[in-house]
């Protein structure tokens, strides 16, 4: 497993791939790119171990819902484990179980399709309500922004050297850009899925949108696409960036 996956395990909750190997695994790598001291191994470690402890008791229902092919994103990821025992009841409640048998799946419980769904839009409706902050993954990507004269967003883009690709775009493009507060040292997965909503919020020019760039960051066809536009939106949240 590598890196990018144990710290995805982590935020999104995914249990399934969150072994102590992987939880280790991502705390050495965090010494390996100097995000934390050597010394902090051990403490780093236990904290993780809680971490994807509480995850999994959160959202431990929610596979209930991913069996049936329902789509759950970070938000709603976010907000089971931070309000375990209401999420947990939502799901359990709606349950087909024999009546004298605790109502869990491990029980026999069965859950059906509409169910399932309509379980995701009131967990969607009760994140949006009590928004958990989604906090972007650290590394050394930053997203910046271009506005024209008149304020209009002109350009979207992520880079690994601020400085170096300001001077870039000012000789090749005569254009000044912008670093997005909040969202500068971070992944590049998490850089990537900021971009692609952007992106499509502001639309390519050869759409009738108003930026210059050319082509999409994350294609619609790419397996991670849907995953990061949810993603992309909530970092965009977390700074409170407007019309998100």
């Amino acid at each position: 497993m590598d890196e990018e996956n144990a710290l995805q395990a982590r935020v999104l909750g995914t249990s399934t791939v969150n072994s102590a190997d992987a939880l280790l695994l991502g705390v050495l790598n965090d010494v390996t790119a100097n995000r934390i001291s050597s010394g902090q191994i051990a403490s780093s470690y236990q904290q993780a171990l809680a971490t994807d402890q509480k995850i999994t008791a959160g959202v431990a229902g929610l596979a209930l819902l991913t069996a049936v092919g329902v789509v759950v994103g970070p938000e709603i990821y976010a907000y089971c484990s931070a309000n375990a025992a209401s999420c947990a009841n939502l799901v359990t409640e709606a349950l087909d179980c024999v009546a004298t048998v605790a109502c869990t799946a491990t029980a026999g419980g069965v859950l059906s399709a509409g169910a399932a769904t309509k379980i995701a839009v009131e967990l969607e409706q009760a994140s949006a309500k009590s928004p958990v902050l989604v906090l972007p993954k650290s590394g050394k990507t930053s997203v910046y922004v271009s506005l024209s004269a008149d304020g209009t967003q002109q350009y979207v883009g992520i880079t690994d050297n601020l400085a170096a690709r300001a001077a870039a775009h000012l000789k090749l493009k005569g254009i000044e850009i912008q670093p997005l507060d909040g969202l500068t040292g971070i992944s590049r997965s998490d850089a990537r899925a900021v971009e692609q909503v952007l992106i499509e919020y502001y639309e390519l020019g050869k759409d009738g949108g108003t930026l210059i760039n050319k082509i999409n960051s994350i294609a619609s066809i790419n397996p991670v696409y849907a995953a990061s536009l949810q993603r992309g939106k909530a970092l965009l949240r977390s700074i409170n960036y407007p019309g998100f």
